[in-house]
């Protein structure tokens, strides 16, 4: 196989050519969509952190049902639900925490289970909430519209971690986005330039990727803030590895930059 190193990492990933190896440790690990979550691995950055420090405040007081959490795709939504579920249950001990993706959540509706839930206070998380709320089209918006309300009488919650930042995006009717407008949305934010390096060191490590100090220092001043820039720099990364069969030194890590 040729070394050319002017060959554009879109051509590497067509090809799908090279076998990784380097000098900073990689652990066989293939690049995934998604990446499990480890309370352990998860870090708080800033763009997340003074969210939750609002949201614990909010759902401490007298509140209307509907939260709204709103981040791009690849943002940590997911990520943070589970965080914050954790975290839900140490702090409101007299509440019952449920966390659903979208899918089983609207199947979770129809159980008995559920029933029996609207009877006493809960915070009920969704993730992946657009999946779910794509199921109201207009005029069928009542079945959940009902929800909330009993939520309500309850102080209970419905917390929805979106995509789509405008209601408007959304198929259903103006009697349900009355309800999401009466509610509150908060947003997920980049990390600051001060997170950088444990935020580059996890998701690199998530990876299998183990980079030395001075490498993770060489990324924190250049990467982009945004998680979502990240994990794709560090497909780029991997994606040069395998085609180049070279050891990761800072000439690569400037390469997958471009």
């Amino acid at each position: 196989m040729t070394n050319d190193p002017k060959r554009s990492v879109s051509s590497v990933m067509a090809s799908g050519e090279g076998v990784p190896r380097g000098d900073s440790q990689q652990i066989g690990l293939s690049i995934r969509p998604k990446l499990r979550y480890d309370p352990k691995k998860f870090v708080l950055h800033s763009g997340v952190k003074g969210l939750l420090e609002t949201l614990f405040e909010f759902l401490a007081s007298p509140r209307y049902p509907v939260v709204s959490v709103v981040g791009e795709k690849r943002s940590g939504k997911t990520h943070t639900s589970y965080f914050l579920f954790d975290e839900l249950q140490q702090r409101f001990s007299g509440y019952l925490v449920r966390r659903f993706d979208g899918g089983c959540f609207r199947n979770w509706l129809e159980t008995e289970e559920f029933t029996e839930c609207l009877r006493t206070p809960c915070l009920l998380l969704i993730d992946e909430a657009d999946v779910f709320l794509d199921g109201f089209p207009t005029g069928n918006s009542g079945a959940l519209v009902r929800i909330i309300e009993e939520l309500r009488a309850t102080q209970s919650a419905l917390l929805f971690f979106r995509t789509r930042p405008s209601l408007e995006a959304y198929s259903f009717d103006e009697h349900l986005r009355t309800r999401f407008r009466a509610g509150v949305e908060f947003c997920i934010d980049h990390p600051g330039r001060e997170d950088l390096l444990p935020v580059v060191n996890a998701l690199a490590a998530q990876r299998g990727y183990r980079f030395p100090q001075r490498k993770l220092q060489y990324l924190e001043k250049r990467v982009a803030l945004s998680l979502a820039e990240i994990e794709s720099y560090l497909e780029r990364l991997h994606l040069l590895t395998r085609y180049r069969n070279q050891k990761i030194d800072f000439s690569l890590l400037d390469d997958a930059l471009a």
